[in-house]
């Protein structure tokens, strides 16, 4: 991706990047010693995808981001938690449809194999990149930060939720 907005989120965000790029090398290390089929890259990109492995890159999911959101002007999907996309959940509605493996995978896996500090950490550089480079179309920078903030603290406590209840 070779856009001047994706390389000022980079250059803005890479505390960010560094910190995905972190939690999916754990996540890496942990499903090659879980006997789980389906992985996190899988699990996004679909069962015979080549695409998936982008979502063990920050960089690259950045890109992905640029992509969906148009670069930055209008907001994606508003998916209230995606554990619930892993787990079955009501909150993630809006793409259970596109995911192949949408409510497939138990808690266990996702709590153990740290699925969630992916998520985490995608969210904190969503809302980096939207602070960062957001013009939206509809409405001002500041209700569209906003709202991808709220998004990111109310999918983080679902899944925090998930991992710590019983």
């Amino acid at each position: 991706m070779a856009t001047d907005l994706y390389h000022t989120a980079v250059e803005r965000c890479g505390p960010e990047i560094q910190m995905y790029d972190r939690a999916s090398g754990l996540v890496c290390l942990l499903e090659e010693e879980s006997s789980y089929n389906t992985t996190y890259a899988s699990f996004w990109g679909g069962g015979n995808s080549d695409y998936g492995y982008v979502y063990y890159d920050g960089a690259y999911d950045l890109a992905t981001m640029m992509e969906y959101t148009l670069s930055f002007t209008v907001l994606s999907s508003n998916v209230g938690c995606l554990a619930d996309c892993y787990l079955g959940g009501d909150g993630c509605t809006e793409l259970e449809n596109w995911l192949t493996y949408s409510g497939t995978i138990c808690k266990e896996q996702f709590c153990s194999l740290k699925w969630g500090e992916i998520d985490e950490a995608y969210h904190a550089l969503r809302v980096c990149a939207a602070q960062a480079i957001a013009q939206p179309t509809d409405g001002d920078k500041d209700e569209y930060v906003s709202a991808t903030h709220s998004n990111q603290v109310t999918s983080n406590l679902c899944a925090f939720n998930y991992c710590t209840s019983n």
